[in-house]
């Protein structure tokens, strides 16, 4: 039996949370990992043809690629490399095949012992290259202005890369070349120092547009979001304001999501504009970031009436944060709300609150609404309290519903059947 407590809450929020489980699909390496950082130190990359694959032992891969454009290092338009790389997980495809071309960047191959097997030959072993970031340091079909800017980018000085010219072809970058490397840049800029003063007008409006890209990503905007957060990156807040001000074309969310990081909330009349606007983003992103005197009010109100589930999250997590334990009520109504996503929010919500949660909690339990008190139970072992875990230990043993009394003990690292820690 399995007495981990993190495993315990895991499980039961699990069973809150989630009506079943899906497999992953199988698909192929999706490259990108650390681009940039490899780039900068690897003594070679390029955007390269892949003329030939073949599979060696031990779960390992080789290609024969064509220099179509070098980007670091010497290798000459035309020059044909040999590349080995190791594919950790055996359910995906190989992530190179014949025909695709490949931004990839190239180191010397692994000195352990394994490749000795894998290429047996010592002068194709000593000619052969290895994919850098342990075979992730690549990017599929780059665009030749991607191509462009990084070898401009990569031609500059260290000290220039960290510097104003560098920043702004990152952030160029990030607005114009494929996802994967634009996430991937934006990690690089989140290591630069004085970010916002380097950035200037211009680099902040590449932002902006990356921010609204046709093609963008929810992980690309909220990589964005959170570096504008970080470093407070002021130099945003006039073109920003720019798109919220479009009166013929509302922005999308996200445009109001980085504001509201910028200015800490919304003002009152922000918060109306966006929760009058219908839609359930735009609510969701008004309720997240609620300001004024009548925000407490709102959010109360979202959070028991609001047809969206996530719009009711989004209320509560923001009721906590203005509100702190005056938010205890509006939570421990949200346990009996008939969304799972809903209820297990509440109780993390209510586990962050601690003590103070706890008498409300065990009123729950006694209610007699199976959901809401299981909800309850698993918010008691989240608030990590000595009160909370009293409070178990009472369900454990006494609960007149027989699934409460083994679920508190699960949550107390009890095996069923145990009456103690």
């Amino acid at each position: 039996m399995i007495r981990l407590r993190a495993v315990a809450l895991s499980f039961a929020l699990l069973t809150l949370a989630s009506p079943g489980f899906a497999a992953p699909s199988a698909v192929r390496a999706v490259g990108g990992v650390r681009l940039m950082e490899a780039m900068e130190n690897a003594p070679a990359a390029a955007v390269v043809q892949v003329k030939t694959t073949r599979e060696l032992p031990d779960g390992a891969f080789a290609a024969v690629m064509r220099v179509e454009s070098p980007v670091v290092g010497d290798a000459a338009i035309g020059t044909l490399l040999n590349v080995a790389w190791e594919e950790r997980s055996r359910s995906r495809a190989p992530r190179f095949a014949t025909g695709e071309r490949v931004l990839v960047v190239l180191e010397s191959l692994s000195g352990a012992s394994i490749w000795l097997s894998r290429l047996p030959d010592p002068k194709e072993r000593s000619t052969t290259l290895g994919v850098a970031m342990r075979g992730d340091a690549f990017l599929r079909n780059p665009s030749l202005g991607t191509a462009n800017l990084l070898e401009h980018y990569l031609a500059l000085a260290a000290a220039d890369r960290a510097g104003a010219n560098g920043v702004g072809y990152l952030a160029q970058l990030v607005a114009a070349a494929e996802v994967p490397l634009a996430i991937d840049v934006v990690a690089r800029l989140d290591t630069r120092g004085e970010l916002d003063a380097k950035l200037g007008p211009g680099g902040a409006l590449q932002l902006t547009a990356a921010l609204v890209r046709d093609d963008g990503t929810e992980a690309l905007q909220d990589s964005l979001v959170a570096l504008i957060g970080r470093h407070r990156l002021v130099s945003m807040q006039v073109p920003l304001e720019a798109l919220a001000a479009n009166a013929e074309r509302l922005p999308p969310p996200v445009v109001y999501t980085a504001l509201a990081r910028l200015e800490g909330g919304f003002s009152p009349e922000r918060t109306a504009q966006l929760l009058a606007q219908g839609g359930e983003r735009y609510r969701q992103v008004g309720a997240r970031h609620a300001g004024g005197d009548k925000a407490p009010h709102e959010l109360r109100s979202l959070a028991r009436r609001d047809p969206s589930s996530k719009v009711r999250i989004s209320a509560l997590e923001r009721l906590v944060e203005l509100r702190g334990d005056g938010a205890i009520e509006t939570l421990g109504d949200a346990l009996a709300d008939s969304e799972p996503t809903v209820r297990a929010a509440a109780a993390i919500q209510l586990g962050a609150l601690g003590s103070a949660a706890v008498p409300d909690l065990v009123r729950i339990t006694e209610a007699g609404e199976t959901e809401a008190a299981r909800a309850a139970i698993v918010a008691l072992a989240l608030t990590g309290s000595a009160e909370g875990s009293a409070a178990l230990q009472e369900i454990a043993e006494w609960h007149s519903d027989e699934s409460l009394r083994g679920l508190a003990k699960i949550s107390l690292g009890q095996e069923i059947g145990d009456t103690h820690d």
